[in-house]
């Protein structure tokens, strides 16, 4: 569909990603289906994806659309970057990661697996100008995977540091004398994304191991959250091979119905010496940290597959519809209910 006017209102839902706001993606392709997002009498439904990106605009973007609801793999309503520049938003529906299908649990024998923790995930700070003006330039998207990754020998014996330091890819555009003139052409000339495929660089070496077998190596693993507000898809993508996830004691995990020390380890946000604690612990313990890891195992292969999260999703936007052709405008996510994997279920 490219014409507004084909859409039925009181049927047909638009799902857009905020990305398309802050790249003008669809300007780019001489489309201006965007621009008439606000003309659109129905509902409009906007993925927060990389927010931190041009959050001024998305917000002047989704404030003009008629019915204009918000989704994140968080309700992060109450964080101070999102509050900051979407003051008058007060829910944002909390939509699930899910995990990809070679995510699986090939080491069945949780005694063999490395008794430590695996730190997986990049650090870099964003340059968008609505996040240098909030945090910053030196304020890290992920602040916790930078202090792992500066403590990475101090924290030796209880975690296994994987995270690379996305920023020092910017290094791949510079040209020393031992290149040749292939070399320097191609470093004036190609994308970024094009050159860390061709050149050595520590993002390359980053995603050269078997993330997959990674997790099955290990026994638990960190992937610490955004600043802004949202975690990583790691989560459920360790969680689904049977690695035990560590993460912080926030609503985006007890919201969809993670529990501490039940399926997952929860420690404080931003305290180092809390979570190595709390890793620690599980070291000396190892038959509860099975017992955990088997329970978010199960919880997430359940929950968070394909189908039971798009069925969730799909039923609760039938049930917004028939709200708002009722006079209401809610929009009520159900992924924290205990049945929320039966989506016939009331």
């Amino acid at each position: 569909y490219f014409d507004i006017n084909k859409l039925d209102p009181n049927e047909d839902v638009i799902f857009n990603f905020s990305a398309n706001t802050i790249d003008g993606f669809l300007e780019k392709q001489g489309n201006n289906t965007k621009s008439r997002f606000k003309d659109y009498q129905g509902v409009v439904i906007t993925h927060l994806t990389h927010y931190m990106h041009g959050a001024d605009k998305i917000y002047r973007d989704i404030t003009k659309y008629k019915k204009g609801y918000l989704v994140a793999e968080n309700n992060f309503s109450n964080n101070p970057y999102f509050k900051n520049y979407f003051p008058n938003v007060a829910e944002v529906y909390q939509l699930p990661f899910v995990f990809g299908k070679r995510f699986k649990r090939i080491n069945l024998e949780f005694v063999s697996r490395v008794n430590k923790c695996f730190a997986v995930g990049t650090v870099f700070h964003p340059r968008s100008e609505s996040y240098v003006k909030f945090f910053g330039a030196s304020t890290a998207l992920h602040p916790m995977r930078k202090k792992i990754l500066e403590k990475k020998a101090e924290l030796d014996d209880v975690i296994d540091c994987f995270i690379a330091d996305y920023d020092t890819v910017e290094d791949i555009r510079k040209i020393i004398d031992s290149d040749s003139i292939v070399r320097k052409t191609l470093k004036r000339s190609l994308p970024k994304f094009i050159l860390v495929k061709i050149f050595p660089n520590y993002y390359k070496k980053y995603f050269s191991f078997d993330i997959v077998r990674k997790y099955n190596d290990y026994r638990m693993f960190v992937s610490p959250e955004e600043i802004i507000g949202l975690p990583s898809v790691n989560v459920f993508e360790g969680m689904a091979t049977g690695c035990a996830y560590v993460g912080i004691d926030d609503a985006m995990y007890t919201n969809i119905g993670m529990k501490e020390g039940v399926n997952y380890i929860a420690y404080k946000a931003g305290d180092v010496e809390d979570m190595v604690s709390k890793i620690r612990y599980y070291q000396a313990n190892p038959v509860e940290l099975e017992r955990i890891a088997s329970n978010g195992y199960e919880f997430v292969t359940k929950r968070f597959n394909n189908k039971a999260v798009s069925d969730v999703f799909w039923n609760d936007i039938d049930r917004l519809l028939n709200k708002i052709n009722s006079g209401e405008n809610t929009f009520d996510c159900s992924f924290g209910r205990d049945n929320f994997s039966k989506p016939n279920g009331n």
